[in-house]
């Protein structure tokens, strides 16, 4: 694993990784763009590059921006966390802000959160997370192979078959 602010931002995130939560960092050297930490959270999985500073500015390559982008408008969720090192202020973002975080910087693009600790920022993805969870109906998840015996709504219903 390499060394260095993103590794020590990582091993400061990964000391409160929430119960129900398993997140890896991923080092990955071939598929350009994809983020750095990938995290299953409930059942629920996303992913998260994390970003480091100095200043304002937030250096996202053009294959991390591609990345996020597309990964975001087809119904995931990706995630942005940037350290700034001069302040120790962390910044979350989701994916599809990547453009405009790469552009306009964190004075510029509005965060979906700010704070300090990495605990709190836990419990910011966490709500923002959860709050994407798709509803579920009674007991069962309504996809099919899920475990659920409730049919998923049309299913094993024909059109002959009336009401009671």
């Amino acid at each position: 694993m390499s060394r260095g602010p993103e590794a020590n931002f990582w091993n400061l995130l990964r000391k409160s990784i929430p119960k129900k939560c398993h997140a890896t960092r991923i080092e990955n050297r071939v598929g350009s763009g994809v983020p750095d930490v990938h995290a299953v959270w409930d059942g629920l999985a996303f992913w998260m590059e994390l970003k480091i500073t100095k200043t304002s500015s937030v250096r996202l390559s053009p294959h991390q921006i591609a990345w996020n982008t597309a990964y975001s408008h087809s119904g995931g969720l990706s995630l942005i966390l940037v350290k700034h090192l001069g302040t120790s202020a962390l910044f979350l973002f989701e994916g599809h802000q990547a453009l405009e975080l790469a552009s306009e910087g964190l004075d510029g693009c509005t965060a979906v959160w700010t704070g300090r600790s990495a605990p709190n920022a836990w419990e910011a993805i966490g709500q923002l997370y959860h709050s994407r969870r798709p509803q579920v109906r009674g007991s069962g998840s309504g996809v099919r192979g899920s475990g659920s015996s409730e049919p998923v709504e049309g299913e094993g219903q024909s059109k002959k078959e009336g009401k009671n």
